[in-house]
């Protein structure tokens, strides 16, 4: 069972790793809990596999952040829409065990985003984070995180004044 865990978890990080942001079913990789009944109980007994949230439906992210217990998050994500609240709300309350946050911004989701990221958040663990407007040209939000182990940042079509405390 330990290195078909193993393998599993080299499948969803490859998976989440495609660079391709638009792939259609952003779950594919949960077929490999339905080859046989051992598959699926070693599935939901590895909580690394539930830790790469990539574009998934809004009602299921708060169930992969369950399933993934307490191992550091990977998320990805598009924001859309005013269903944009319930997942920004998710993400929010578990910054502090979030290892990387890539959201992409619609121009319907961009007053939520800047309500919340201009609050006072602890990202302890946070080492990437990668912003994307995926349309217009908005000044980027003071985004307000505690960021004591990043390494890459990626801002990406913001207007970004120098003054914001990311850059601090």
């Amino acid at each position: 069972p330990e290195m078909i865990s193993r393998i599993m978890v080299l499948v969803v990080r490859e998976y989440y790793d495609d660079p391709d942001d638009d792939y259609p079913q952003p779950l594919m990789w949960i077929k490999l809990a339905h080859v046989c009944h051992m598959w699926r109980a070693i599935a939901f007994d590895t909580p690394m596999l539930w830790s790469y949230i990539r574009h998934a439906r809004t009602l299921l992210i708060p169930e992969l952040v369950s399933r993934s217990k307490q191992v550091p998050l990977s998320v990805k994500v598009r924001l859309k829409g005013t269903a944009s609240g319930q997942v920004l709300d998710c993400i929010v309350a578990n910054l502090g065990r979030t290892r990387e946050l890539r959201l992409f911004v619609t121009n319907t989701a961009m007053e939520l985003f800047r309500t919340v990221m201009e609050t006072d958040h602890a990202a302890p663990m946070l080492q990437r984070l990668v912003l994307k407007r995926l349309y217009g040209d908005e000044t980027l939000p003071d985004v307000q995180l505690k960021l004591s182990r990043m390494h890459y940042l990626e801002i990406d079509n913001f207007v970004t004044p120098w003054t914001i405390s990311v850059f601090s």
